[in-house]
């Protein structure tokens, strides 16, 4: 699937809608071997850009070819992102406490690429919580601003 110009806006989550300047979405499904394949999602919002692939194994049947309950693999990359646009896209309820204290003392510098390797459990049918499972990722910025004033406050 391709796409252009257009918004991706969640009501009440988003300070404003994110322009989609281009969207790209491949991926495969595999309903023998219970398995989803999303061999890459890109996205474009008017230069920061990120890219996401990974799979799903047991989404169908409810269980992962391990014997557990169903898990996603997901591989994560965002390249040049202002730290000045965390406020206007950063989601509320995501992560909370983290983007109480990066919104207001990280307000310049730009993040050059950020990417990540996501392993999440899906919640269970009895009511067991999702679980995540790993998550290992690296960082590369460039002309960040830290307001260390008031980091050592007391």
């Amino acid at each position: 699937m391709n796409t252009a110009g257009g918004v991706l806006n969640i009501a009440g989550k988003m300070k404003q809608p994110i322009p989609i300047k281009l969207l790209q979405v491949n991926g495969k499904v595999y309903p023998a071997a219970d398995k989803l394949i999303l061999d890459r999602l890109a996205l474009d919002i008017g230069g920061p850009t990120v890219e996401l692939s990974g799979e799903a194994d047991g989404s169908f049947a409810g269980k992962a070819a391990d014997g557990g309950l169903p898990i996603v693999k997901l591989k994560v990359k965002a390249e040049n992102f202002p730290a000045a646009w965390m406020d206007r896209y950063w989601p509320k309820g995501a992560a909370d406490d983290t983007r109480a204290w990066l919104v207001p003392n990280i307000p310049k510098g730009m993040v050059d690429e950020v990417s990540a390797n996501v392993t999440l459990r899906l919640p269970g049918a009895d009511g067991t919580p999702a679980k995540v499972e790993t998550v290992k990722g690296e960082m590369s910025t460039s002309g960040i601003v830290v307001l260390v004033s008031s980091v050592l406050s007391v």
